[in-house]
């Protein structure tokens, strides 16, 4: 069995956390964050033997790419892009969703997880799905020293930690170039809906309330996340909208089984932005963990749909 083969079951096996018991998988909290470093490392070392590889060196350059990124803070570089086109006979392009990776994941990792588990039906008429990775930086959940692709740092997995708003800043304007992106290829705003999984959820939520340009977006969906108690998004948000101006709709879904971003945390936060006047679609889904499940992202599907008709 190859390295690359070996590392890529571990990657799986610690993404899809639903294969625990709920001890189990708050276990996998303190394991998980290893796990694409181990992939990483597993792939780089395997393509630099076999510079035929399609992944050849990894997306970063390999070993060499990995020690230059792991070295560099989160910065204004511009995101890296796994892009899967309109399906072939559904017509020209004319709407994109953006899809956002959970911690430690890439875009190409969760484009492949979002594929398998809805067996390649995550996908409409004329619709471009993109799938941006996020930058190598500091994640203080893995140590003072731990490195992680993450869109912000986290002092501890609780909505008591303060947030970490800064880092949130900077690739929000990241996110919101991948969505300009789009529009400067004659999208409209209104045909591109940004969400994600997990933290991917949550920067897909402040990027798309917090700055008035994105209020005309389509819609933002975020699965299984949470904001901090002291995130101000809720309360500029509610500004906004009392300033007459009209924000995107949101679709918000949670694992009633989640062992590591609790259930009560999310709808907490789906009920701070309910109370703050965001039009909020929110929906619980039983024995799902902290996942993505083919019901949900099916459901997610004719959400979009409807947004993008």
């Amino acid at each position: 069995v190859s390295v690359r083969s070996l590392s890529t079951v571990v990657h799986l096996r610690c993404r899809k956390s639903s294969i625990w018991s709920p001890r189990e998988g708050w276990l996998m909290l303190r394991v998980v964050g290893i796990c694409p470093i181990l992939l990483r490392t597993a792939t780089a070392f395997s393509s630099f033997a076999n510079p035929s590889s399609p992944r050849a060196l990894f997306t970063s350059g390999g070993i060499r790419g990995m020690a230059m990124q792991a070295a560099s803070p989160a910065d204004l570089r511009p995101l890296e892009l796994h892009v899967t086109p309109p399906p072939a006979g559904g017509g020209e392009h004319r709407a994109t969703v953006i899809f956002l990776h959970g911690s430690g994941d890439s875009g190409d990792g969760v484009q492949q997880w979002v594929e398998a588990a809805t067996d390649g039906a995550f996908s409409l008429p004329g619709v471009k799905m993109v799938f941006p990775t996020a930058h190598m930086r500091k994640y203080s959940l893995l140590g003072p020293h731990g490195l992680q692709r993450v869109w912000f740092d986290r002092l501890d997995l609780a909505p008591a930690a303060p947030e970490d708003t800064e880092g949130i800043v900077k690739m929000a304007q990241l996110v919101k170039d991948v969505v300009q992106a789009e529009v400067d290829l004659g999208i409209p705003l209104s045909k591109v809906i940004i969400g994600g999984f997990s933290m991917g959820g949550g920067m897909s939520l402040h990027t798309a309330l917090r700055d008035p340009d994105m209020h005309g977006l389509g819609g933002v969906f975020a699965l299984s996340t949470f904001f901090a108690e002291n995130s101000p998004t809720p309360e500029r948000v509610a500004a906004s909208i009392k300033e007459g101006k009209t924000v995107p709709p949101v679709w918000y879904a949670h694992g009633k089984a989640d062992p590591m971003v609790k259930l009560a945390w999310g709808a907490s936060t789906a009920k701070r932005l309910e109370v703050a006047g965001v039009p909020v679609t929110y929906t619980e889904f039983p024995g799902l963990q902290h996942d993505l499940r083919d019901d949900e992202l099916m459901l997610l599907k004719t959400w979009i749909a409807t947004r993008l008709s």
